[in-house]
């Protein structure tokens, strides 16, 4: 048994449609579609290797910091059976500001930071009080599944990067456990406590420590 199939011309109707399809279709990837990037400037550290256009100064900090970090980090899971001591440089992409982190990824939404395909991607703000906290939540993330091989529910990933990049950094390490209250949320939480919309759960609520076990 054989089949035959005819095809027939399309009419003027449908061929604008489809016309119409594809400019959307175009407008849409154009819209979303990373820009092209080049970095001015790399530096290394211990365990990262960090492409930026941000100034050397700004690049040194924050090397300085995913340091900290790595440090802390280890201090909490180099035990863990699939923790990877050694291991390729983590790679970061540093944009010298909001504004090129957003032009470069116009799909980020609302996100400050991300991570993906082995790539942490973050920006250098010198107007925050903490510039340094959406990058330390994406490097957890990089570390999670890079280094310590951790495979964990939604609520642990998210739990953990907030719980390192929530915390104080002081002169030689990251304090893990002593919020820092100029974070997100915690500053917010604060802001929507004194505007009576958010109240303490307990009487400890508003503690500037936190411990995990």
């Amino acid at each position: 048994m054989s089949f035959h199939f005819k095809l027939r011309r399309l009419t003027g109707r449908e061929i604008r449609f489809l016309c119409l399809l594809a400019i959307v279709a175009a407008a849409a990837w154009w819209k979303f579609a990373p820009r092209p990037w080049h970095a001015t400037s790399t530096r290394s550290t211990a365990h990262f290797e960090i492409a930026s256009t941000a100034q050397p100064d700004q690049i040194e900090r924050v090397g300085n910091i995913l340091e900290l970090l790595y440090a802390a980090y280890s201090n909490k899971f180099s035990s863990v059976p699939t923790f990877q001591h050694t291991h390729p440089k983590l790679k970061v992409r540093l944009y010298k500001s909001r504004d090129e982190f957003r032009k470069v990824n116009p799909s980020v939404g609302w996100a400050e930071a991300f991570y993906s395909r082995g790539l942490c991607h973050a920006y250098f703000s010198d107007k925050e009080a903490n510039p340094y906290q959406w990058m330390l939540h994406e490097a957890v993330h990089q570390l999670n599944h890079e280094v310590a091989g951790f495979d964990l529910e939604k609520w642990l990933e998210e739990g953990l990067a907030e719980y390192f990049s929530c915390s104080r950094i002081r002169t030689n390490e990251l304090a893990v456990g002593t919020i820092d209250l100029n974070t997100n949320p915690v500053w917010c939480a604060m802001k929507l406590q004194r505007q009576q919309v958010l109240k303490p759960i307990s009487p400890t609520a508003t503690s500037s420590h936190c411990a995990l076990s």
